[in-house]
């Protein structure tokens, strides 16, 4: 429920002006984009992300990037500052919003100290866009799964639907085969993901990506229990 968040208060998480500091005394020239619209990228919401601020990082070398993400230092951020992890934890995630399949928790830990089990996704990746690592729409909560194991090392660079915006919903939707040999009403059923437009290349990519498709039908033998249990006990 993205209602609940104040995004003006989110930004007060972070040291704005110590990162700014960092970026004039390194290279204030070439960073100038990102230190006058620092406070309006961090707040901003994915349309502006994708409209004013995502190629303000263009051209830059790997040892520029790499300076940029180590001053914006969200790894740092995510494992210290029980703030900054709060406001991820108020969305009230209980379950992956990419696989549906594994659970999401945030928890506490020793004295003053916060650990979670929850991932959160950069959706345009902190390596590429270190500008965006702390912007509150380019993290998304989700199991570490669907945050490593699946996302490999191609980037997916926003060709993926984004939980906060895209319905999966309306895009795709699970097939249900029948085998024709009933015995004594226990049937052979097979579930099948499939997207509702073959041209949707972002749900494609989604499916692709989590590898959806291969984890539902890993769970057929449940359904399939489940539907003979409905007809015997109904």
């Amino acid at each position: 429920d993205l209602s609940i968040i104040d995004i003006n208060e989110y930004i007060k998480c972070f040291d704005v002006k110590n990162i700014k500091d960092k970026l004039i005394a390194k290279k204030p020239r070439k960073f100038k984009n990102i230190i006058d619209n620092l406070e309006s990228i961090i707040k901003a919401d994915l349309h502006d992300i994708e409209s004013k601020y995502l190629d303000f990082c263009v051209g830059f070398t790997k040892e520029e990037l790499k300076f940029l993400e180590n001053t914006f230092n969200y790894s740092y951020k995510r494992s210290h500052n029980q703030k900054f992890i709060n406001f991820f934890k108020k969305l009230n995630i209980k379950s992956c919003p990419f696989c549906n399949n594994n659970h999401v928790y945030f928890y506490e830990k020793g004295a003053g100290k916060f650990n979670t089990l929850a991932t959160l996704e950069h959706y345009y990746p902190k390596a590429q866009y270190p500008h965006l690592s702390l912007s509150f729409y380019n993290l998304i909560p989700c199991c570490s799964t669907c945050n490593s194991k699946f996302k490999g090392t191609v980037h997916h660079v926003g060709n993926i639907l984004h939980p906060y915006y895209d319905s999966f919903n309306d895009r795709a939707e699970f097939k249900v085969s029948i085998g024709k040999r009933l015995i004594k009403k226990n049937i052979d059923l097979k579930v099948n993901l499939k997207e509702n437009d073959k041209t949707d290349f972002k749900c494609i990519n989604t499916i692709d990506r989590f590898q959806l498709d291969k984890i539902y039908k890993q769970h057929n033998d449940i359904a399939k229990e489940i539907w003979n249990k409905a007809q015997v006990y109904n």
